[in-house]
């Protein structure tokens, strides 16, 4: 079933989405804000669109856009792809990064576009990250209520429902706190959020699928959305460079995993053993594992797998195996908390 036919045309004004993928952490820092909103700001330059409000959060984003061109879908895919091209170079990792793609609603109902400035305003305080929108730089409601609007952002839309408070010689916060200050009800907010995005092809199939899952199963697809995800397989107990830079004076006397075929000596002796330091102590992703070794992603794979079914036992590598770990963890000044026993990392 293919996605709905977007509405979209030439001075409208259109209410649009992004949501990181398994609902991963999109926007970590103010860094990845920036440079989110300054893709913005050179659209709005080109007068294709300007921005009428937002709000970014860790691993979302509203935006309230005002379409000049009735080219919302060429912006947005030209926005997304240089911020994820610039993501995945930053962290080292590959693939999607929004679960989809955008989600976009034509408002023309003034009640509606109302709550939604409401609900961009509040969106952060809900969510724990501010306790009012004045004090949350990154969304539309902050440059207002301090008086400081960026120049990409346009208030024409704000303002049929500021002229009552403004009208009275209100200043243009007092006149926003008038308008759009009281946060939406339980109801209005769930109408709301039901609007929000569009219909997934398959979803609700699969959610029904996903319900009937036991609970072993769910968490098997979790793991496996990390893994395609390239997030690190534990917290970083020393730094990889470190690591590796031990590993590398030390590598005539890496342990070996036993082998279940006998095809000759392996290419790259000792590189489970370098697998294992890098994910279990320095929290590497796969992805940032394949890249330190030069070898592919799957051999990556391939080789921390051996290494982890070595470990289960009580066998020659795994014993070698936590006698390195000691001495990465010595070489770095932290040879003291190190589990001794295979037990504790199966």
């Amino acid at each position: 079933m293919p996605y709905p036919l977007r509405i979209d045309s030439a001075d409208c004004l259109q209410n649009v989405g992004l949501r990181g993928i398994a609902g991963r952490p999109v926007f970590p820092t103010a860094l990845e804000i920036r440079y989110f909103l300054s893709l913005l700001a050179r659209q709005a330059r080109r007068q294709r669109v300007r921005v009428v409000d937002y709000a970014i959060l860790t691993n979302h984003v509203h935006l309230l856009l005002w379409s000049m061109t009735g080219e919302i879908s060429l912006v947005m895919q030209w926005v997304e792809a240089l911020f994820v091209r610039r993501f995945n170079v930053t962290l080292g990792r590959k693939g999607a990064l929004f679960e989809r793609r955008f989600y976009s609603n034509r408002i023309d109902d003034p009640r509606h576009l109302r709550n939604l400035i409401r609900y961009f305003a509040f969106n952060p305080v809900q969510a724990g990250l501010t306790p009012h929108p004045s004090r949350y730089p990154w969304c539309g409601a902050f440059g207002i209520l301090r008086g400081s609007v960026p120049a990409w952002q346009t208030l024409r839309f704000h303002t049929p429902f500021l002229e009552n408070g403004l009208s009275q010689g209100k200043s243009l916060a007092e006149a926003w706190d008038q308008a759009f200050g009281k946060p939406l009800s339980e109801q209005e907010r769930l109408a709301l959020e039901a609007t929000l995005r569009d219909p997934v092809p398959g979803e609700l199939e699969w959610r029904n699928l996903l319900a009937r899952a036991t609970p072993a199963a769910r968490q098997k697809l979790r793991q496996a959305a990390w893994r395609a995800d390239g997030r690190p397989a534990a917290p970083a107990v020393v730094h990889r460079h470190e690591a590796m830079r031990f590993l590398q004076s030390r590598r005539t006397w890496l342990p070996e995993p036993p082998r279940t075929t006998s095809r000759g000596p392996r290419p790259d002796p000792g590189t489970s053993a370098i697998a294992g330091v890098l994910r279990d102590l320095a929290g590497v992703s796969y992805a940032d594992l394949s890249r330190l070794l030069r070898i592919s992603d799957k051999t990556a794979v391939k080789r921390y797998r051996e290494h982890r079914n070595a470990m289960l036992g009580d066998n020659p590598y795994s014993m070698a195996w936590f006698e390195l770990a000691r001495r990465v963890l010595d070489s770095c000044g932290l040879d003291k908390d190190y589990p001794t026993t295979p037990d504790t990392l199966s």
